[in-house]
């Protein structure tokens, strides 16, 4: 699956005095290409000074002409822009610059941009430059909306060059840049739909792939990934476990974790980690729930079961109820936890209506990882009344995600409770995956409102 886009824009906001312009004129310097200023581009379309503009025509004038301004530079590509302070106060602004740009936040405190600005072009701070405090108050949150990346500008200049730089390089690299998803069976993964929309925002050319891998193929896999210079990849189940002793570096989550998700390529040494657990995570905390200091109920033991129940361990839950059908993978995941010398109380109960009855009545959180309910599964809870257990408040989470409403959703959400289905790990997963791939954090919840928008048609949406 491959990509074509024309050369980037990096589009630098932030508050005025953050550093736009100086930085992004270096940098243009830097990498040789075209710098524009907007408002200076303004100053120079009207004939005047933005204070003349401010002055005589008002701030409004002002801003048709800013968006005027970012219209023209937009249109470019591979050119550095720095833009005004208020550019976020409009979003057909940002939906400009945004279509062929990178948004980089240039975030300095707004207590360091009052001890040395320079006021005497800036209309709306002219007279008090305390006032930037209210100005960050009452733009923050558009800042934090718009941009793809964010930079903190707190300390020299030489060390906000160089992340912007590795940014830049980024987005006009010319070669397509490889990424890939593996496992057994793979054809109904939905990880490159997610992953290409968010790593086109970063690259000019880049696929993503599915790839049927056996197990006895994963070496020659490997050996593919480094000499085609893929730079990284995904893996789905059955092979979070058993690629790890081939990986030349496994990061320290993962290994207490016993599964690698991601790889990524670093001049030919592969790198294994995991985001599944701290993708699971993010999707917690959308819901406003946590791991820490609650009671959890995993239904299964399985790889991904095995994951999520340590994770719980080191984010401080209070208690962890496996209801396992097979006792020896749950004694293996309680062998593990209790090598974290963990406090979390462990136990594992059998699959019977009484058992999950007994441990749903101090439940804050179920978490169903079995496939019963699946799509393509035939086997599914005979029996969901152990719901009725449930505190009014508890979490009920699905991992799969086709359906997106399980029956067991559907039981749950017929007495009330909250609900979360499997789609939302998946896709924080993916964001957590591609930030190890770019090297880069970008925006959490702008990534994750792209990938969303981008998965309609290709799995049913709760």
């Amino acid at each position: 699956m491959k990509h074509n886009a024309i050369l980037k824009n990096i589009v630098i906001i932030g508050l005025p005095g953050s550093g736009k312009t100086a930085c992004g004129q270096r940098l243009a310097q830097m990498l040789g290409r075209k710098f524009v200023d907007l408002d200076t581009l303004v100053e120079k379309t009207a004939g005047t000074s933005i204070n003349v503009i401010f002055a005589e025509k008002g701030e409004d004038a002002f801003r048709n002409m800013e968006t005027q301004a970012a219209q023209k530079t937009a249109a470019e590509n591979g050119i550095i822009i720095a833009t005004g302070g208020g550019i976020v106060l409009r979003p057909e602004n940002m939906e400009i610059l945004a279509k062929n740009g990178i948004i980089l936040f240039l975030n300095r405190p707004p207590e360091k941009i009052a001890q040395d600005i320079l006021t005497y072009n800036r209309p709306l701070i002219q007279k008090d430059p305390q006032k930037i405090f209210s100005i960050y108050k009452e733009r923050i949150g558009l800042y934090q909306k718009y941009y793809d990346i964010e930079i903190k500008n707190q300390g020299t200049m030489e060390e906000v060059l160089f992340k912007l730089k590795k940014i830049a390089v980024m987005a006009t690299e010319t070669k397509e840049v490889k990424f890939a998803v593996i496992g057994s069976p793979i054809v109904h993964s939905l990880s490159p739909n997610i992953h290409l929309p968010l790593l086109r925002r970063f690259y000019n050319k880049v696929s993503y792939i599915r790839e049927e891998v056996l197990f006895e193929q994963l070496p020659n896999w490997l050996n593919r990934v480094r000499q085609e210079n893929f730079s990284g990849f995904n893996i789905t189940m059955p092979y979070k476990r058993e690629i790890m002793p081939l990986l030349d570096y496994i990061d320290a989550e993962a290994v207490l974790l016993d599964s690698v998700n991601t790889v990524v390529n670093q001049n030919g040494i592969l790198k294994g980690y995991n985001t599944d657990a701290e993708g699971f995570k993010l999707a917690l905390r959308q819901k406003g729930k946590s791991f820490t200091k609650s009671n959890i109920v995993i239904l299964g033991s399985g790889g991904v079961a095995g994951t999520l129940a340590l994770k719980a361990v080191k984010e401080g839950a209070n208690k962890i109820s496996i209801a396992a059908i097979k006792t020896l993978e749950a004694q293996k995941i309680l062998l593990g936890a209790a090598a974290l010398n963990c406090k979390t109380v462990m136990e594992i109960t059998g699959f019977s209506k009484p058992e999950l009855t007994k441990i749903c009545k101090e439940a804050d959180i179920l978490i169903n990882a079995t496939p019963l309910g699946m799509t393509g599964i035939k086997a599914d809870f005979a029996d969901t009344a152990f719901l009725q257990a449930l505190a009014p408040q508890s979490l009920v989470c699905d991992l799969i995600y086709s359906p997106a409403r399980t029956n067991l959703l559907k039981q749950a959400e017929n007495l009330g409770l909250d609900t979360m289905g499997g789609l939302n790990m998946l896709i924080y997963q993916a964001i957590l995956a591609d930030a190890l791939f770019l090297g880069i954090n970008q925006n959490i919840q702008k990534a994750y409102h792209t990938a969303i928008q981008n998965l309609p048609g290709k799995v049913e949406l709760s």
